[in-house]
This record gives structure tokens, sequence and C-alpha cells, in this order.
């Protein structure tokens, strides 16, 4: 399914919403771009808010191929 959406099959939400994961925006520390975890049985990808548009996305692909 992440194929899907690299190739634009379907959207970054639908992809979202059909694997259980839910994104957040937080202030990180400057070398942290964001992680993974899981809470009550939902993935969590937190991405530093600080971060520019381009390093957002690169990091949410990278966090949802783990």
């Amino acid at each position: 399914m992440l194929k899907a959406l690299l190739q634009g099959e379907i959207t970054q939400t639908e992809y979202l919403n059909s694997n259980d994961v839910t994104l957040l925006y937080k202030e990180l520390p400057k070398k942290i771009y964001g992680f993974i975890f899981r809470y009550k049985g939902r993935n969590i990808i937190a991405i530093n808010s600080n971060i520019s548009n381009k390093k957002k996305k690169m990091t949410i692909l990278h966090e949802l191929a783990h």
C-alpha cells in the first residue's frame, strides 16, 4: 500500500486512516525530524514542526517505512 501512496494512487490521508496512523506536529529538538511510536493500538508519527515542508514529507515517508 505504501507503493500506492508513492505512485499517487491514494492520498496520504487514505493511507494513514487505513493503517491506523496519526500524525502529530510538535516542536522537537533541532536534530530530531520525527519518530514513530505505538499508543493504545494506534501508530503515532511525531514530526518536528520547525523543519521545512520538504523535510516533513521526507520524514513522514521515512517513518511510514518502519
